[in-house]
């Protein structure tokens, strides 16, 4: 096997002893061990609970004794699941294990103390919601082991000014980014192929934004209220364009298409610029 899936173990409160083969590689689904007591290890040292195997006593990080400003994770531990810091509103700093594959959904939502927090390049995937509401998080270094960031992964971050997309990643998901309002600048690399609905919506302190080539399509919502974009230039290679995707635009904010006035392209919401209104830049008739 390769994966546990959600709530495959849940319930079972008297599973005492589990063998999970090295070919899981997977991070387990949301609730795989909920109510599985008898396989809890606490680490009293760190006020940490974990997910024991037979061979591995720190197999999965599964949630906190206490809230703390601080934890030190074993560096035998996998992946962290979900859930795992949720509202761990005391946490200031983490520093994340190069043992660690995967941090699960929601894995540290609602952290709003947490300003620091290190990624190490054994990490692979960053769960949706993973960082959702950690306001006072500035920054954060995002390694090219990264090939996956989830939906709503640093929505609400409104502390985040700055970050860059690893060139390993080839999607933008649905609001990951939404509501970043101090974030002033992004990179896209030139893996993205698309950017999904509210990927960036109310993101009013981004000034500038370029879209790579490789981007095909853009989402419903896309840049909603992002006020401070002076210029944004669609390439040519976007043949999906979503409704309202620059609502609330206004008309110091310019827009450059790749077609002729009087034309749309047949992937392109007709109402995509609802809303809206940015001077639009037509390519020469």
């Amino acid at each position: 096997i390769t994966s546990i899936n959600s709530f495959t173990f849940s319930g079972c409160i008297n599973l005492t002893s589990i063998t999970i083969p090295n070919s899981v590689t997977s991070l387990p689904g949301q609730g795989a061990f909920s109510g599985c007591t008898k396989l809890i290890n606490t680490d009293d040292e760190n006020n940490l609970k974990y997910i024991q195997t037979t061979d591995n006593n720190y197999f999965a990080l599964y949630g906190t004794v206490i809230d703390q400003s601080t934890y030190t994770i074993n560096p035998n531990c996998k992946f962290i699941l979900s859930y795992a810091f949720d509202s761990c509103t005391s946490l200031t700093s983490i520093e994340i294990p190069n043992s660690v594959n995967q941090i699960g959904e929601y894995a540290f939502s609602g952290c709003t103390g947490l300003n620091r927090v290190t990624i190490p390049s054994s990490v692979t995937s960053i769960g949706n919601s993973a960082f959702n509401g950690c306001t006072s998080l500035t920054s954060i270094e995002i390694p090219n082991s990264v090939n996956q960031i989830g939906g709503y992964a640093f929505s609400g971050c409104t502390g985040l000014t700055t970050i860059e997309i690893p060139s390993s990643v080839t999607s933008i998901e649905d609001r990951s980014f939404e509501n970043c309002k101090s974030l002033s600048s992004i990179t896209i690399p030139d893996s993205v192929t698309s950017i999904g609905d509210y990927a960036f919506d109310r993101c009013t302190g981004l000034t500038s934004i370029t879209i790579p080539d490789s981007v095909t399509s853009i989402g419903n919502y896309a840049f909603n209220d992002c006020t401070g974009i002076n210029l944004i230039e669609i390439p040519s290679s976007v043949i999906s364009m979503g409704y309202c995707a620059f609502w609330n635009w206004t008309e110091e904010q310019t827009i450059k298409v790749p077609f002729k006035r009087g034309e749309l392209l047949s992937g392109w919401a007709g109402n995509w610029t609802a809303n809206c209104n940015a001077k639009i830049e037509y390519l020469a008739a």
